[in-house]
């Protein structure tokens, strides 16, 4: 990623981690995030997911596609009920698949992280 992106990603991740926490307001994020590259915004949040996954794992070997995020990523993975969070990557996944049919994606992106902000266990 140029440093540009990555700097975005980061600041991204930053905002979907307060969500997490149950702080910030999904509809505003959602608002925010509209203006970006909604292709890649999910690809980035089915990365994090998966990389949460992964970690949730504990496997002593483990790819990331963020390794540079893996304590903050780690240590979401201790809050989040790995069952639940394996129900939110098919939800971005299915979200990616629906984007070039989906009619309204403000309010796709809005449910995705209305979702998020609720999985706190």
């Amino acid at each position: 990623l140029s440093s540009e992106l990555l700097q975005l990603r980061n600041t991204l991740l930053n905002e979907f981690f307060t969500l997490g926490e149950g702080r910030g307001d999904p509809v505003r994020v959602a608002e925010s995030w509209m203006k970006l590259d909604l292709p890649l915004l999910l690809e980035w949040i089915g990365g994090w997911v998966a990389d949460i996954l992964r970690l949730e794992c504990r496997h002593p070997v483990v790819r990331l596609t963020n390794p540079d995020r893996s304590g903050d990523l780690g240590r979401q993975a201790e809050w989040l009920d790995p069952v639940a969070l394996h129900r939110f990557w098919c939800r971005v996944v299915e979200a990616r698949e629906q984007l070039q049919t989906n009619l309204n994606p403000q309010l796709m992106l809005e449910s995705l992280l209305a979702h998020w902000s609720d999985m706190r266990r």
